[in-house]
């Protein structure tokens, strides 16, 4: 599986459960990827920003999302294929 860096926001339909934040599905590139799994999360710190990482499985691959709280920004990270 090989992981590439992509750096692009993007749109992300969200579900909040007791308080957290869940991506169900978010669109890269004109295609709507739906969210199969959530396999990891973490959060970091940038300046004051506090971001919300997410590892997501979908049936095309790996998928590394952010949310910035400060900014209520999604971005796509990165992604591994087969």
């Amino acid at each position: 599986m090989s992981t590439t860096e992509i750096k692009e926001k993007i749109k992300t339909g969200v579900v909040f459960i007791n308080g957290n934040a869940i991506p169900r599905w978010f669109e890269w590139r004109n295609k709507k990827m739906d969210e199969k799994r959530i396999t990891y999360k973490w959060q970091t710190v940038k300046g004051d920003s506090v971001l919300l990482h997410f590892s997501v499985e979908c049936s095309s691959g790996l998928y590394e999302l952010s949310y910035n709280q400060k900014t209520m920004d999604w971005m796509l990270e990165q992604a591994a294929f087969d």
